[in-house]
Parts: structure tokens; C-alpha cells; sequence
């Protein structure tokens, strides 16, 4: 067995072609070569173990090949591969493509497995300012560090990955090594967002709050100026906007959500009744009867329950929410909880257990936060850090471990680390949002927050999380043209939604991750 040490920087796509799933990368590290019978120094064939390449699913055996080009034709180099079993961990060499086919195997379905990868940099806490922003810069794995730049946290030393400088994931950080200049390798590089075009047809007024169907096919907005109610159907990147409800809000909806079936859409609303409910049978949506007791003011916001059987709406005047128990199309109010919101109330949140029930609003503790029993709601303490001025916005991590509030007031977003019923402030972000903030949204896989903002240049601040630390991103190339009122990921994480003043009103991005 032969070993070597070379740079361990990998880039992995996987994706079905000609009954072939195929992975393939540019650089591996190397540790060891000489499997299925060919040697380490033949020139075109690389075969050897691949690194962090897992087969899973039902696979019987299959065979992985390794060549450094033409992709589409491996038989072409006469390459007998090497077989694999399920979890295995495999390496190859540098430059190689890596091949994964079940067909060669009678009564085995190519299709019938998956190959997965885990970065080979990570995020070991190490943070730079590049006279922009600050990024996060990639290092090897412990066990696996060959950089001649390293550095130690606690007991654990990382060796911070270097690449050429003009590598499309080079920082403006670089040093001087012997084998040349290199810069270090910036792990957020990106702008996590790409504006698409705009809808052919646009909301016809300032965008008050958007919302995704579970299935990610629809997009609703609310807004100001009639119809007051705007709903986009994807196909791909395109939005095509539906035919209006025959029924249609009767002044400005101020946001909107949708259950977890899709099937119900639920629309906030500036005038009585404060709260419209929809059925939706493909792409019409009839709105149902009102609740016999309806909110008591203008209609903020709306929150399902995950398991749709609660709807709250957030309101003005007192009690401040409002909490409906559905019953196939009848909403019917529960009584009210034990202590209210000390204000109008703005955002609402439900945690996606349905176990908390987070209350954005105006007046000191400005967070109002209720664990709920049966139909039974009661409040928690209080943050022993309450957010700093009045909340506009609240949301849920996916895992329910975090919960994040935009308000009014430096440093305009508030993040709580959750311990059973302990709600814990983390420190600030190091860099803030510019200006008041008015919505929150994480994406589905909990690694990124974005902030919607009411002043400042940006409207739009988008951070990603490693453990308890917040790290701001780029900005979009193209940034909403005004006051952001709300913002939501589609389901898939693919798209971000922004609703904002001045025309366009909705900007949608589709995500680079």
C-alpha cells in the first residue's frame, strides 16, 4: 500500500444520467492506492478509495470507477472498477471522477441507490474581516490536516485550508507559502442569493408579508391596494399569478399562511373581519364562513399549528391574539389565555412541535412565549433578556432549539437559545442589521436567518449559523428597493421570498446552497 498526502479540498455533485448516479469532484486527498489490481502509477485510471463516499439504500454491490475525463464513457478506458459494499469509506486521487453503476449486477436496480458526501472542510470557528465583511474561513478535519497553516482551539489543532489565489473560493486573505502564494479558503464566500425576474404580473401595492405552500408550488402576498391578496403559482423559477378569490379581502392583507396540507390559506387583514380563511381545490380558493367570533382589530398576522388544528391571529385591541380550534371547515374561539400580550400583537409563531407559542409585540417584555396543554395556553417567564424594543416578527429554528425576534431598537434582532422552557439570549451577531427589522425566517435546514428590515441600505440581511454564532453574508447583488415587511424560504430552502415597499413589491431570489 502506497500513501501520499495531498490538499484536501473536495467538490462533490451527484446526478442521475443514462441510469448512471455519478459523483464527481476535482481535488481529493489521497491515502492509499493500489485496490483492485491497479497500480497506483497508471496514468489514467484512479482508482482507489474515494474520501467520504457512503453507498446507502439497497444495494447488493456495486462497482465505483475512477478516471480523470470524458465522464460520459467509462467503459471507453477498460476500467474493471472496484466493488463496495454499503458503508464503505473510500478515497481517490486528485482530479478523478467517481462512477457508482448497479447495472453491470443482474436484477439490480441502478437507481437503486444513493451516494452521499460530507464536506471535507469545516467550520472550525475561524473568522476574518476582508475589509468588507467578515467570512468564515474553511478548515481541514481534525485527523486529516496537511495545510502548513494551522491553528489550535482548546486541545484540537485544524490546518486552515489554502488554495490558489483567483480559486472561486479564494478570500482576499492570502499568505505567502513555499510553495508560492495562496489564499485561505473562504468556507461563505457567496451571496447566498440570486434575484430571479419578476413576475409578469405584480402586486399592485406595498408587500405586507408572503408565505410559501408546504409543497413549495404557491406563493402568497399580501399587500395594500386591491386585490389586496396576490397568489403566484411556480412552475421551475417562473411565477405565474392565479386568478383572483372570488371573494376578496376588503382592505390591505397583512401577510399570510397556509396549513400544513396546503389546502387552507389563511389572510390577515386590515378591516373586519380581520381574518379570511380559504379552501384551495388546485389553483382556486373559495373563502370559507367567518368564525362566529371574530378578532377583536386589524388583523397582523397568522399562524397554524404544524398539526392544522389551531389557527391564531395576531391583532390590535385586547385580547391581542386570537386562537381558533378547526374542526373540518368551522373555527371555533378558545377562551382566552390566562395572561395576554401587553400590546398590539405582530408576529406569531408556533415551534414545530406545536408544544410553544411565541407572541412578537408592542410594550415591555415585547416577547410573549406560551407552552400549550390540550387547548390550555400558558404563558412561560420571561426572557431574562427581553428584546429591546417593540417585536415585530418572531420565528422558530426548525429544530425548535432557536427562536429569533426582529424589532425596533439596537440590535434590531434578538436570538434565544431554548432549554426546555428557558429561553436564553445569545450574544449579538458581530455585524448587525442596519435598522429596524420587522420579520424573520430560518431556512429548513436551520443553517441560515434571514432579516427582513425597515430602514438602512440593505433591507435584507442574511446570516448563517454554526453552533451559537451568527455570521453575516454577503449581501445580494440586488437588494429589495425598499422597507422589507417579510420574508419567507420556500420549503426546500431553493427560494426566499421578500415582500417590501415600492414597486416590485415581492422579490424573490432562488438560493446558491
Amino acid at each position: 500500500m502506497v500513501f501520499v498526502a495531498l490538499l484536501a479540498i473536495v467538490r462533490v455533485h451527484a446526478e442521475t444520467r443514462d441510469a448512471k448516479l455519478i459523483v464527481y469532484g476535482t481535488y481529493f486527498r489521497v491515502i492509499g492506492c493500489g485496490g483492485g489490481g491497479i497500480p497506483c502509477t497508471e496514468p489514467n485510471l484512479c482508482i482507489s478509495f474515494a474520501q467520504n463516499i457512503y453507498m446507502s439504500g439497497t444495494v447488493d454491490l456495486a462497482m465505483i470507477l475512477f478516471r480523470s475525463s470524458e465522464w460520459d464513457n467509462p467503459a471507453a478506458y477498460g476500467v474493471t472498477g472496484l466493488s463496495i459494499s454499503p458503508g464503505g469509506s473510500y478515497y481517490a486521487q486528485p482530479g478523478c471522477y467517481a462512477f457508482a453503476r448497479g447495472g453491470d449486477y443482474p436484477g439490480h436496480d441502478p437507481g437503486a441507490f444513493t451516494i452521499t458526501y460530507e464536506s471535507a472542510e469545516i467550520d472550525c470557528g475561524l473568522r476574518v474581516y476582508d475589509g468588507t465583511q467578515i467570512v468564515t474561513i474553511g478548515c481541514e478535519r481534525e485527523g486529516s490536516v496537511t495545510s502548513p497553516l494551522r491553528i489550535k482551539k482548546g486541545s484540537t489543532t485544524y490546518g486552515i485550508v489554502l488554495v490558489n489565489e483567483g480559486d472561486t473560493k479564494a478570500s482576499k486573505v492570502s499568505i505567502q507559502t513555499s510553495s508560492g502564494k495562496k489564499s485561505l479558503y473562504q468556507l461563505s464566500s457567496l451571496s447566498l442569493l440570486t434575484k430571479l425576474a419578476n413576475p409578469s404580473t405584480l402586486p399592485t401595492g406595498v408587500g405586507l408579508g408572503a408565505a410559501w405552500s408546504p409543497n413549495g408550488e404557491f406563493l402568497a402576498v399580501g399587500h395594500i391596494t386591491s386585490p389586496y391578496l396576490t397568489i403566484y403559482q411556480r412552475s421551475g423559477a417562473t411565477f405565474t399569478k392565479l386568478a383572483n378569490p372570488g371573494t376578496l379581502p376588503t382592505f390591505s392583507g397583512h401577510g399570510a399562511a397556509w396549513d400544513s396540507t396546503g389546502e387552507s390559506l389563511a389572510i390577515p387583514t386590515l378591516s373586519s373581519p380581520y381574518i379570511l380563511i380559504y379552501q384551495r381545490s388546485g389553483a382556486t380558493f373559495t373563502k370559507l364562513a367567518n368564525p362566529a367570533t371574530l378578532p377583536t382589530g386589524p388583523g397582523y398576522d397568522a399562524a397554524w399549528s404544524p398539526n392544522g388544528e389551531f389557527l391564531v391571529v395576531s391583532h390590535a385591541s385586547s385580547p391581542y391574539i386570537t386562537i381558533y380550534q378547526r374542526s373540518g371547515t368551522t373555527f371555533t374561539k378558545l377562551a382566552n389565555p390566562g395572561v395576554l400580550p401587553t400590546n398590539h400583537s405582530w408576529g406569531i409563531a408556533w415551534s414545530p412541535n406545536g408544544e410553544f407559542l411565541a407572541v412578537a409585540h408592542y410594550t415591555s417584555p415585547y416577547i410573549t412565549i406560551y407552552q400549550r396543554s390540550g387547548t390550555t395556553f400558558t404563558k412561560l417567564a420571561n426572557p431574562s433578556t427581553p428584546p429591546t424594543g417593540n417585536s415585530l416578527g418572531v420565528a422558530w429554528s426548525p429544530n425548535g432549539e432557536f427562536l429569533a425576534v426582529a424589532h425596533t431598537g439596537l440590535p434590531y434582532v434578538t436570538i434565544y437559545q431554548r432549554s426546555g422552557t428557558t429561553f436564553t439570549k445569545l450574544a449579538n451577531p458581530e455585524i448587525l442589521p442596519t435598522g429596524i427589522c420587522g420579520a424573520v425566517a430560518w431556512s429548513p435546514n436551520g443553517e441560515f436567518l434571514a432579516v427582513a428590515c425597515g430602514s438602512g441600505s440593505s433591507y435584507i440581511t442574511i446570516y448563517q449559523r454554526s453552533g451559537t454564532t451568527f455570521t453575516k453574508l454577503a449581501n445580494p447583488s440586488v437588494l429589495p428597493t425598499g422597507t422589507s415587511l417579510g420574508v419567507a424560504w420556500s420549503p426546500n430552502g431553493e427560494f426566499l421570498a421578500v415582500s417590501h415597499a415600492n414597486s416590485p413589491y415581492i422579490t424573490i431570489y432562488q438560493t446558491n446552497y
